[in-house]
């Protein structure tokens, strides 16, 4: 019954998210100032668009629906 647990691909994403929040907690203690936490936010997000592109977790349709998504957003913020 039901669909099975995709515990790897979950294990990676948690992997991914982890390793952006370390790097965004270390930009911050480290430099201390309202100007880190603004280098910290886009800086975990290249974090976890690289390590959720290297470690394969997407499948391509899942991509193709992020890209999707960037677009309309990247839209609204630059008309």
């Amino acid at each position: 019954h039901g669909y099975p647990l995709p515990l790897a691909a979950l294990g990676k994403i948690l992997f991914a998210a982890a390793a952006s929040a370390v790097c965004a907690y270390l930009t911050i203690s480290l430099v201390g100032t309202v100007t880190a936490l603004a280098a910290a936010i886009p800086l975990a997000v290249a974090v976890y668009v690289v390590l959720i592109r290297t470690t394969r977790v997407l499948e391509p349709e899942d991509a193709a629906s992020f890209r999707g998504a960037l677009y309309h957003v990247l839209g609204w913020v630059y008309p």
